[in-house]
Formats: structure tokens, sequence, C-alpha cells
């Protein structure tokens, strides 16, 4: 009883809030008809590799109705070129010609696979574990607006300073209670109970980790099993009909 303000444990929840604006009649008639499309990326991940050391998502993903993007070839070193192949189109010459990605505003005057489809009437969403160093920011001034309508970089920040943090190979494995990769595909678990089940609206989502796989070889080896299981919950909401 002389304990009764000892924390026992401590965890973190995103919420998903409804947008303002939408134009509910307009949604309803794209939901019907847009296919919903979720990018799943692993950082520092070959194909190969990927094959071997996750060899149960390699397998579930091989079922009709999953995607691999067979012609994802590396550009360039380090993340941030290759993801910006995917997400703008562009080769490291190319975007560099255009702009310099460590002054303020760069990043935001490109223009990315997640803004055709905005321009669509797609909802869309981008969310990356490892806030310190993620993509867009480590050594870079990252974007000066959100850039997608769902952005959960804020979330992570706050929480990797605020929750305990558990490091593996220099990076941060495990905040609170849970592995760092689990807050992005719990995110993204949630957009689809919202706006696929409960209230359809045409998404577009980036789910990016790199916590398991960034510095350490064998990483993914502990990544298959969790990552699969989150997989076969999307496939159980009834949306994996068509996802990339």
């Amino acid at each position: 009883m002389a304990n009764k303000s000892r924390i026992l444990q401590r965890d973190a929840f995103s919420f998903i809030q409804y947008p303002k604006n939408r134009n509910e009649a307009n949604d309803a008639k794209r939901a019907a008809k847009y296919p919903n499309v979720f990018l799943f990326g692993i950082d520092s991940m070959s194909k190969m590799h990927f094959h071997r050391t996750m060899p149960r998502t390699s397998r579930f993903v091989s079922q009709e109705g999953w995607y691999e993007m067979e012609g994802f070839n590396k550009v360039g070193d380090n993340t941030l070129p290759n993801l910006l192949a995917v997400l703008t189109g562009r080769t490291p010459k190319q975007w560099r010609f255009k702009c310099d990605v460590r002054l303020a505003g760069c990043l935001d005057s490109l223009t990315y696979l997640w803004d055709h489809f905005r321009h669509a009437g797609y909802l869309t969403a981008y969310a990356e574990d490892l806030a310190t160093i993620s993509t867009f920011n480590y050594m870079k001034h990252g974007f000066i607006r959100p850039p997608v309508d769902y952005y959960l970089r804020h979330f992570l920040m706050v929480i990797e300073q605020v929750a305990e943090t558990k490091m593996h190979q220099g990076q941060i494995y495990c905040v609170g209670r849970r592995h760092s990769f689990s807050y992005i595909l719990d995110y993204a678990k949630q957009l689809i109970q919202r706006f696929v089940l409960e209230k359809p609206k045409p998404l577009f989502g980036l789910f990016w980790t790199s916590s398991c796989t960034h510095d350490d070889f064998r990483g993914a080896y502990n990544f298959d099993e969790p990552f699969v299981r989150y997989l076969k919950q999307f496939q159980d909401t009834g949306c994996s009909k068509d996802p990339l």
C-alpha cells in the first residue's frame, strides 16, 4: 500500500483522427472503385537476403493478391536516394540538380508518389520507425510541412524521448514495452480499420521499418515471425485482395 504511485508499466498509443472537409459521397464512390494501396518496406534488405532471412514472410507474400516490387534495385548509398527513386522517379543526379536536401524546403519542393494519390482523392499516410535517424531527417532538414495526411513522425519523436528504450546494434530496438517496428505496423492496422472497414475511403500508405535490419545483417531473422503475423492480421480484415 505504500507504493501506490509506483509506475509498473508505461505504453504509448497513436489514434487515427477523422479527416476534416471530406466529401463523404465522393469518398464512398472512390472506395468502391479504387484499390487501397499499402507499401511495406524493410531497410537494408536485398531480395535474396529477404528470402533467406524471412522465409515465412517470403512464402506469405508469394500468395495471390500480394506483390513484391521486382524492379526495385539499389541506385545509391544509404536509404534516401533509393527511397526517393521509388517515391519521385528521380535519380540522385536529378534531385540533386533541383535542390540540396540539406536545406530547408528542398524535400517539400519534390513531387512524391503519395501526391499523385492525393490528387486522385486518396488519403495518404507515411510512417517510419527510428525517428532519430529517419530517412528524410538524418543530417537533413526534413519536411517543413507534413508530407501526407497521416504522418507518424512527431508521435515517434515524443515516445523515443519519454519512454524507456532498449538499444541493439546501436539503434533503438524497443520503445516502452514494444518493438519499435510495432508502432509502424499498428498504425497501418489502425488506418485499415478506420478507413477500409469503418468509414471506407481510398487510402495510400507507406510503412518503413529500419530498427531490426539497419545495422544488423541477421536482424531480419527476428523480424520474420512478427511481420508475417501482422500481414495475416491485415488479411483477416478482408482488405488483402489487392494490397501492394
